[in-house]
């Protein structure tokens, strides 16, 4: 028998013709890869770009005329060159681009864009604490795949073939996940500052065909999604990390290059400790930041460390990861750092993954980390010379604070609303029980100024 004249042959090769007709979707797998190695993290960047067939978009808190920072540069403008859409924005304040390579990129129809200009706040005599408020995030995506993670794109981020070998970097490859939020997060941006992502298409059109053609995988194992900061009216990820501390039953795990105490921080992790958490921390024993240069762990962390806080330092490396991690069963990590700038300032952006598979895989790098580094040495002592800096550059941060913070406008205009909103129920109601709410408001300095009594209720209280 010919089994190529048979009726099984036959109806197998009409119904595989017929499934060729039928719209069957591709079905795509999330994917997340920890790359730890600052060299790979270039390799793996530079790929993407030459992988690319759509777009590319890249923000990020430094750029500057660096070797590795140009290749990127050069790649970018190859991408353009083959028709993919490149936009890059660049925080003002570290914009250090070689600026022939913008120039090519923009004339070819590449998108560069500054964020947060700081000339017009002298120009325009507009000082304020927004100057001071830069674009600290860092976050890639071309096509379905993506990064998020701590290097800027500088040298200095590189291992020893792509750089200096300064620093120790954690970047998340994302595959399929989380793309849609990503380039929803890109548009935010670029509308607050009138910027456009596209040349030829409005940011709404251009996203919704994106989310259209690179659409997030139905599976979603792990589960992930972003959380940002843009104080004083965004601040997701403090709120996000408080609670989640004082949600904690058993570990808290936290990898910060840039340490420095936040009261409402301390307080959570306080509690924490008290209610038999057991909490480990990774610093790093030397910084880059002028600020924080002449700092020791053992002043910023005394009442920790001796509530049981366990604290490890990395001597020979700028660490520069930046993580959280709650119970072993979720974690946060991004460009946030637990320093004042983070807290109180900077625009930051972080992921949240949960999943026992993505955070055993945080866990790995949390205890390579600790082998790498020395437990803190509690008997540590200062010298005067180093006590005065520590002191110059705290009062300077705090004067800083005080003169620019935009926060206590914000809150007074909160306060105002709330005394104004009571004035109106006594108004109305004129009862005891609106008289002692009203009591026990805090703020008492603002009765004076916000409170207008004419019906005689002020004397009551």
């Amino acid at each position: 028998m010919d089994f190529f004249k048979s009726s099984f042959f036959k109806d197998s090769l009409a119904f595989n013709e017929k499934l060729k007709t039928l719209p069957i979707v591709k079905t795509t797998f999330p994917e997340l890869n920890y790359i730890t190695e600052n060299d790979v993290f270039w390799r793996e960047l530079w790929r993407m770009m030459d992988e690319a067939k759509d777009y590319i978009w890249l923000m990020t808190y430094t750029f500057d005329d660096s070797v590795s920072a140009n290749h990127t540069l050069k790649k970018l403008i190859e991408a353009q060159k083959r028709g993919v859409k490149v936009c890059l924005l660049l925080d003002d304040l570290n914009n250090r681009a070689n600026k022939d390579l913008k120039a090519e990129l923009s004339s070819i129809g590449g998108m560069v864009h500054s964020l947060n200009m700081i000339a017009p706040y002298w120009t325009e005599f507009r000082l304020s604490r927004g100057q001071f408020r830069r674009h600290h995030e860092k976050l890639f995506i071309a096509d379905n795949e993506s990064i998020m993670g701590s290097s800027n794109i500088t040298d200095d981020y590189g291992g020893p073939v792509y750089g200096s070998f300064d620093f120790v970097d954690l970047n998340i490859i994302m595959k399929n996940v989380c793309l849609n939020q990503i380039r929803s997060f890109f548009g935010q941006i670029a509308d607050y500052y009138n910027y456009n992502l596209d040349k030829d298409l409005p940011n709404k059109e251009i996203i919704g065909k994106y989310d259209g053609k690179y659409a997030d995988s139905i599976f979603r194992i792990p589960k992930i999604d972003l959380i940002r900061t843009q104080p004083p009216h965004v601040e997701e990820i403090q709120d996000f990390i408080l609670q989640k501390i004082y949600e904690s039953k058993e570990s808290i795990k936290i990898i910060q290059p840039y340490y420095y105490p936040i009261r409402k921080f301390e307080k959570a992790l306080l509690s924490a400790l008290k209610r038999g958490v057991s909490v480990e921390l990774i610093t790093t024993a030397k910084r880059d930041q002028p600020a924080y240069t002449n700092l020791k762990n053992i002043l910023l962390l005394d009442e920790l460390v001796k509530n049981g806080l366990k604290v490890y330092e990395i001597n020979d490396k700028l660490l520069h990861m930046k993580f959280y991690q709650y119970d072993d069963k979720l974690y946060t990590a991004g460009s946030f750092n637990n320093d004042w700038f983070s807290w109180d300032i900077n625009n930051e952006l972080n992921m949240v993954v949960e999943g026992e598979k993505e955070v055993q895989k945080i866990n790995e790098i949390f205890t390579m980390m600790r082998n790498r580094a020395t437990p803190l040495d509690p008997t540590m002592k200062v010298g005067l010379y180093r006590y005065c800096k520590i002191k110059f550059w705290e009062n300077s941060m705090a004067a800083g604070d005080w003169i620019f913070n935009k926060k206590r406008a914000l809150q007074a205009e909160r306060n105002y609303k709330k005394y104004r909103d009571f004035k109106q129920t006594l108004k109305q109601k004129n009862d005891e029980e609106a008289i002692e709410a009203l009591k026990r408001l805090k703020g008492r300095k603002y009765r004076k100024i916000f409170m207008d009594w004419d019906d005689g209720l002020g004397d009551k209280v």
